[in-house]
């Protein structure tokens, strides 16, 4: 499947990770995929696809898996007005977001540009023009600077200031806070990336897709930081995250 368009540098595509269930935050998961929870009266899914079509991008690829009937028929029913298109992932239960991924990545996206979300993470839409007034060429991640623990995806930096390590076993001491789960990758970033996550997909089915990530900028591509700390945005976990998401989104409904 190949995506076009008449002028597709100036293009945005953004594919969704949507494939889990959330074992982490049952029973409220146990029949119910962890985008379709509600914070604050609308799904997770919704303040995503609400956000993206905000700033205009209306080419969404969500990776389904788990009661992906749900996802569909939700997605499908609320935002007609959206290019949606579904990949399912028929091993969510026993693969990782880098399986998922590279699922996505076997579809040919052209010359667009690729924001990238994970399917449990509330935010401001103002992120999503953040990132886009980096510009097409700068591939970039949302971070929230701040002091982490052994959880969450954590940023090193080189020298210049961009990503050199993105994963969790960076040392709290040396990160300069965690990426949230939004990532804007330039075509060419995207098409390197997407070399990679075809290559480690059956070997490594239960790593991150920040693996992937961490080969592309070793071989030469570069990514940055944006700090959004002044803005909200939760990846919701635990029961605890959610509990957090409902108090701060109160005022953005």
């Amino acid at each position: 499947m190949t995506i076009t368009t008449k002028k597709s540098s100036d293009q945005y595509a953004a594919i969704i990770l949507a494939a889990g269930q959330g074992r982490r935050l049952r029973p409220l998961t146990n029949n119910l995929p962890k985008c379709l929870i509600e914070v604050c009266g609308r799904p997770i899914l919704n303040w995503q696809l609400s956000a993206l079509e905000q700033n205009k991008i209306k080419n969404i690829t969500i990776v389904v898996g788990f009661r992906n009937d749900l996802i569909r028929k939700y997605a499908l029913r609320n935002f007609p007005g959206l290019n949606l298109k579904f990949v399912h992932n028929p091993k969510h239960a026993t693969t990782n977001t880098l399986y998922s991924l590279a699922l996505a990545a076997e579809t040919d996206f052209g010359n667009y540009n690729i924001l990238q979300l994970n399917g449990d993470v509330v935010f401001n839409p103002k992120i999503i023009a953040m990132l886009l007034k980096n510009g097409r060429e700068q591939s970039c991640i949302a971070a929230n600077y701040k002091k982490c623990g052994k959880e969450e995806i954590k940023i090193l930096l080189n020298d210049n200031g961009a990503i050199a390590a993105l994963n969790k076993k960076v040392s709290p001491k040396k990160t300069v806070g965690e990426a949230i789960g939004i990532n804007k990758f330039s075509a060419a970033f995207w098409k390197s990336m997407s070399k990679n996550l075809l290559s480690l997909k059956n070997n490594f089915p239960n790593e991150y897709f920040e693996y992937a990530v961490e080969k592309t900028i070793a071989e030469g591509g570069k990514l940055i930081p944006h700090n959004i700390s002044r803005l909200d945005g939760i990846e919701i976990d635990f029961e605890k995250d959610l509990r957090l998401a409902r108090k701060v989104f109160t005022s953005l409904v």
